[in-house]
């Protein structure tokens, strides 16, 4: 599967997350495309790699419940997000609203306790999963490691 392109209609969570990487560098890191900043209904929020990863960690029946108050790209593109038939399927709107993307980051950092201003929202992204990726639990042994893919969290790059 090509990387996600604004003139698709859907991207639904059958396809393969491998799809959406770049490319492979030295470290075994995969950098990914862009990154979908999801927000629930209690100012709280998630930071996916892909489109097609959130629409494959979201449950459909979330989804349908309302769960999830608004979806952005990094650039403030804005995603609709909806299920049917038990799947979850996000969609680019055409649409842009950067201060509407920067004005709840700031109120879920400010209802967690955290510094308010994010600045570069690349690093900010990278920041997240990054924390994500260390908290972790269940860790597999050290020996396994070898035997999964890549060798830290998923990354965003500047474009």
């Amino acid at each position: 599967m090509s990387i996600i392109r604004a003139a698709q209609p859907a991207i639904a969570r059958t396809s393969t997350a491998t799809g959406h990487y770049r490319r492979r560098n030295g470290t075994g890191r995969l950098h990914v495309v862009s990154a979908v900043f999801a927000f629930g209904v209690e100012e709280d929020f998630y930071v996916f790699p892909s489109e097609d990863y959130a629409a494959g960690w979201m449950e459909a029946a979330d989804v349908e419940d309302g769960e999830y108050a608004a979806a952005y790209l990094l650039d403030g593109t804005v995603l609709e997000v909806w299920a049917a038939d038990e799947q979850v399927f996000i969609r680019r709107t055409g649409g842009n609203d950067l201060p509407a993307l920067l004005a709840r980051l700031r109120a879920s950092q400010r209802a967690a306790g955290r510094p308010e201003e994010v600045g570069d929202l690349v690093a900010f992204a990278n920041d997240v999963m990054r924390e994500d990726w260390e908290g972790r639990w269940p860790r597999p042994p050290r020996w396994l490691k070898r035997w999964f893919p890549g060798k830290g969290p998923p990354r965003v790059e500047h474009t």
